[in-house]
């Protein structure tokens, strides 16, 4: 088993400040997931036959806390140190799998975003907490 290193995401070499999930509320995991290629039942006997894809995948999602606009700035540069191809929002992520107990990496998908405009000040914006969606392109691999 490896040891929890204090993060729970990371950007190519960068950690996502922990300080920027709302920890008590959505954040959650589906490791190692199996995929159904086809799935049939026998007509008599109802026994099930799956036919599954090879490897397993990995979605998580996280829930961030209010931030204002400069925050999501730094998010978002965070972010772009594990920037693979911004046409696909495919990220290169480093994080802690629930079920395996250590650090996987693999890349990610992260599907649109909605953002809600809490309060506008003079200058700046507060945004209200938000989710993101990361969704594996493949198996991810023991770093």
């Amino acid at each position: 088993m490896a040891a929890f290193k204090g993060y729970l995401v990371k950007f190519g070499s960068v950690e996502l400040p922990n300080s920027y999930i709302k920890m008590d509320s959505g954040n959650t995991q589906t490791p190692n997931q199996i995929e159904d290629i086809k799935a049939t039942r026998t007509i008599n006997t109802r026994e099930l036959k799956r036919v599954v894809a090879e490897g397993n995948i990995t979605s998580f999602s996280l829930v961030f806390r209010p931030l204002t606009n400069i925050q999501l700035a730094a998010l978002k540069n965070v972010m772009n140190n594990g920037l693979v191809s911004a046409a696909e929002r495919k990220y290169r992520v480093t994080y802690w799998n629930d079920a395996n107990l250590r650090y996987e990496q693999g890349d990610f998908y992260v599907p649109d975003v909605t953002y809600e405009r809490m309060v506008v000040y003079d200058d700046h914006i507060l945004y209200n907490s938000f989710t993101m969606e990361f969704i594996g392109y493949k198996e991810s691999v023991p770093v």
